[in-house]
């Protein structure tokens, strides 16, 4: 999922549900939310508290490893034959 075109700029949860929705994956808050968590953990995924239209907001975006790392997959999600 990190390699995923919703995570080329920063979003926070509802944006990046909403933009996971319009490429066909429907998750749930209650799986996105866990899974945003265990990602950031991992260290794939950074995140901040910043408001936003009057409200804190959580915003996500891809750690550097996260980046370095999805170079490696081509675009159908598979690993690289080439290096």
């Amino acid at each position: 999922m990190p390699s995923s075109p919703a995570f080329r700029s920063e979003q926070y949860g509802y944006t990046l549900r909403k933009a996971l929705a319009d490429r066909g994956l429907d998750i749930e808050e209650g799986t996105l939310y866990p899974l945003l968590r265990r990602l950031e953990t991992q260290g794939l995924l950074l995140s901040e508290w910043r408001e936003a239209e009057k409200r804190n907001k959580r915003f996500y975006r891809l750690s550097r490893s996260a980046k370095k790392s999805s170079q490696n997959f081509s675009p159908n999600g598979k690993p690289s034959t080439h290096l």
